[in-house]
């Protein structure tokens, strides 16, 4: 009998331990993603890591595209001035935003070439301040090379301003295909504040 209870109880402990293991591991597995990524690529959205603890202030993603769904959103986005001495800036009224359209309206200010792809957007951090990350397709490089540092200056510049302010972002940086961009006169390698006209 005395044998019985004391398997039983062996039996009991390692079960309480193997469980309180478990629990442990997934604590320590959700401690460092307390930073919410998105990614948007194309026309969709990606969200990953925790999200606020409140479970009231969650939206679904259902909710959240229904919404899209349902809103314009209001851009500015930035272009150089008919002399080509300042960046200006319209207000452009999007359906939906998303990268490429984003970069399809800078393309009719030939700011980007017409064929240049948004590949994805990702929201981070940089310092504590909001900043995100737009890969394009590697054409970008070469279109920056042609333009000289005076064209080069004014595509960068409206990428960079169009981009942080309609992702109410501090900073971005601009990869080429996930690298770093090569060619043009400048380093950008990385996170860029808005340009401002001198």
């Amino acid at each position: 009998m005395k044998k019985r209870i004391l398997v039983l109880l062996t039996i009991l402990l390692i079960g309480v331990f193997a469980f309180t293991a478990c629990e442990k591991d997934d604590d320590d597995n959700n401690a460092g993603s307390n930073n919410k990524t998105t990614t948007q690529t194309g026309d969709s959205q990606i969200n990953s890591g925790d999200t606020d603890e409140d479970d009231d202030d969650e939206i679904s993603n259902e909710e959240t595209n229904q919404a899209n769904q349902n809103t314009t959103v209001k851009v500015d986005v930035y272009f150089a001035n008919s002399d080509a001495s300042r960046l200006v800036d319209q207000e452009v009224t999007f359906d939906r935003l998303t990268p490429q359209a984003l970069i399809d309206e800078l393309a009719k200010h030939n700011m980007v070439s017409t064929d240049l792809i948004a590949n994805s957007v990702t929201t981070t951090t940089n310092n504590g301040d909001k900043a995100i990350i737009l890969d394009v397709s590697s054409n970008f490089s070469d279109f920056l090379s042609e333009r000289g540092s005076t064209g080069e200056w004014f595509s960068m510049g409206s990428v960079v301003n169009t981009f942080l302010d309609a992702y109410d972002a501090d900073y971005i940086k601009i990869t080429v295909d996930g690298n770093n961009i090569t060619g043009g006169s400048a380093d950008y390698t990385g996170f860029q504040k808005d340009y401002e006209n001198n």
